[in-house]
């Protein structure tokens, strides 16, 4: 019935044109969409095995223009993210949606916490930028702004030593063989990260 309230969490990577689900959808008014999403261009086509960005924007455009439909963006704070939380601001600020950011549960070694203090102070580093942002306070009705505040804090206690840098260079090799062939390397597209993953070894 009309009057329910649909709420569709998807990466955007299926053509929308010949979506059946899709067509339906458009003929309702009261749809959330919760998109997962943590980086943009090539990296979000890394992180999104056999997504394309420009699709996901021209989904995204298309959406937008359904009445009384909401978008909010679904980010996961992770390595992949950490240290590009600006660029992604940037975007959904351009686009004029919501932000929520997700903890990772796993794997731990997609998780900042678990690597070395340089990938950390890089990290901590993003997110005071992000944090600088004169629109961080309007997404998620202020929330983004203690959620990163309360990872900067994590970050910034942790005292040991060990580190899961190795074990995520390895993950990525096998992806990249795998999955990636048609896409730059984690090594070219988070050039700083990676040269600070390498360094702690």
């Amino acid at each position: 019935p009309d009057h329910i309230a649909i709420d569709v969490i998807t990466n955007l990577s299926l053509d929308l044109d010949t979506n059946p689900v899709y067509k339906q959808l458009t003929t309702k008014t009261n749809v959330g969409w919760k998109i997962s999403c943590e980086t943009i261009g090539q990296r979000f086509e890394y992180v999104r095995h056999g997504a394309k960005w420009d699709r996901f924007v021209n989904n995204l455009t298309t959406i937008k223009k359904l009445p009384g439909n909401s978008i909010t963006l679904l980010p996961v704070y992770c390595i992949y993210s950490a240290i590009n939380l600006v660029e992604l601001y940037e975007f959904v600020n351009e686009m004029d949606i919501q932000i929520h950011w997700q903890n990772l549960w796993g794997p731990d070694d997609q998780n900042v916490a678990n690597f070395s203090p340089r990938v950390r102070e890089l990290a901590i580093a993003e997110i005071d930028r992000a944090l600088a942002l004169p629109y961080i306070d309007k997404f998620d009705r202020g929330m983004n702004r203690t959620f990163l505040e309360t990872m900067r804090g994590q970050l910034l206690s942790i005292s040991t030593e060990t580190n899961c840098n190795q074990q995520f260079l390895t993950w990525c090799t096998k992806y990249e063989v795998d999955y990636a062939d048609d896409i730059p390397e984690f090594a070219d597209l988070w050039a700083d990260l990676y040269k600070a993953i390498k360094y702690d070894l």
